[in-house]
């Protein structure tokens, strides 16, 4: 399986040794080298980490290999890895959604207890629902406002209104608009090669249309209800065919990348994509000013709600690679000095306190003032059903099929229906 990796090596004589909580040595200990191995999906690769590194190398003597996964490799590569037990020392997933996956209370160590557990802003978002351990450092303290993100310079150019649209018709008609004008711009830049990114309109959409009925999920998790019986599910699916069928995307969509997609919108090429708020502070940075909005998608017409992720990025240590040395490079990485680096090039809501989060685009922002603090929101599919974060790789497969006219939005939810009932009888969950 090709692997793509990116290496920052250090080979530094001094070695000075780990900083306390609040950034103050500890002590000193004898020269020493440490060679540590990240991996981590391209998707969630930064260019800020090399510097990171560098300045790790230079303070510390620690080095470390990045191992920079394709997004549609990175999955099966880590559960063979964990299988075989020749891991990395360090792998960068969603906590604690992916905790599942990773089986992290058998493979990963238990952080709770670490130095910097005591700046976390919030701790309780990182507790795995089964043992109530933390076992990954986080990078934000919030994550995942998933919605439109165009380009503020298209929308002008076309004539078309930034104001939020109100209905699903009213958000359809601005995609036909944008067809329409003879510009030969992309309405909405599709990037189902990476077929994560495929999952966003669904994770959003499917809580919020059932935001009046939250027993939904508890009945899809003791088999009392099938998916195939929500019919506001497969409303979502047939508002997301519909873009596709309608042809609203760009025609080249199975073959598009996800970063492919970040130029299109950068670039002017297309006016939007559906995705989460990285997007933005991505592209200010590879395309320096470039302006970006943000639209709630309209997926009811009745009220207006976000969903948002219950999950943040972290850094877990599995059990079997060098985790003693990789507990301590993660203190190190943990201190102001390298976290102020990461969002000062990608500025956000810091997981941990004493870190400075930068500006954060105007129209993140915009999000967070508008749902999140008021709390107009619920929390995205994926959390819902967090127990079937392992096969859920295998439902965008069906998004891609559903939208490359393979299945219909039916079949869709009867195949899911059929694989999400075997998973949850092997892992002989109460109901099934």
């Amino acid at each position: 399986m090709k692997k793509i990796v990116m290496t920052c090596m250090v080979c530094c004589m001094a070695f000075a040794v780990l900083f306390a909580a609040g950034g103050k040595e500890e002590g000193k200990e004898k020269k020493k080298n440490v060679e540590l191995s990240l991996m981590i999906p391209q998707g969630s690769w930064r260019d800020v980490y090399t510097d990171m590194a560098a300045a790790i190398k230079e303070d510390t003597g620690y080095s470390v290999e990045f191992q920079v996964i394709p997004d549609d490799q990175f999955y099966p590569l880590m559960q063979t890895k964990l299988a075989t037990g020749e891991v990395p020392d360090i792998i960068k997933h969603n906590i604690p959604t992916n905790n599942t996956e990773l089986n992290a209370n058998n493979t990963m160590v238990d952080l709770t207890n670490e130095p910097w557990a005591s700046r976390l802003v919030n701790p309780n978002l990182l507790k795995d629902p089964q043992s109530g351990k933390i076992f990954a450092l986080p990078i934000e303290s919030s994550s995942f406002f998933g919605g439109i993100y165009y380009n503020k310079k298209v929308f002008k150019e076309l004539g078309i209104s930034e104001k939020q649209p109100a209905t699903w018709e009213e958000f359809l008609n601005v995609l036909r608009k944008i067809k329409k004008s003879g510009k030969g711009i992309i309405p909405v830049a599709s990037s189902e090669k990476d077929s994560w990114t495929t999952q966003v309109f669904t994770t959003l959409g499917f809580p919020v249309a059932v935001a009046k009925k939250p027993e939904v999920w508890n009945k899809l998790l003791i088999n009392k209800l099938k998916w195939s019986d929500v019919p506001e599910f497969k409303m979502i699916l047939d508002r997301y065919n519909m873009i596709f069928k309608e042809g609203l995307v760009n025609s080249d969509n199975l073959s598009f990348t996800y970063d492919m997609a970040k130029e299109a919108v950068a670039t002017g090429k297309a006016a939007m994509m559906m995705n989460g708020e990285w997007v933005v502070v991505d592209m200010m940075a590879k395309w320096p000013g470039v302006e970006i909005g943000y639209w709630n998608i309209p997926f009811t017409d009745s009220y207006d709600i976000i969903a948002t992720g219950s999950y943040v990025g972290g850094f877990f240590v599995p059990k079997k690679g060098n985790a003693q040395e990789a507990v301590k490079f993660l203190n190190i990485w943990s201190q102001p000095k390298y976290q102020n680096m990461y969002f000062a090039a990608h500025p956000g809501f810091p997981g941990l306190n004493g870190v400075d989060g930068g500006k954060v685009p105007e129209c993140v922002q915009h999000v967070v003032d508008t749902y999140i603090k008021t709390g107009k929101y619920v929390y995205e599919m994926n959390a819902m059903v967090n127990v079937a974060s392992p096969i859920l790789p295998e439902l965008w497969k069906y998004y891609v099929e559903m939208s490359a006219g393979i299945k219909t939005p039916a079949e869709v939810l009867k195949a899911w229906d059929t694989l999400y009932s075997d998973y949850m009888k092997s892992r002989k969950e109460p109901g099934f």
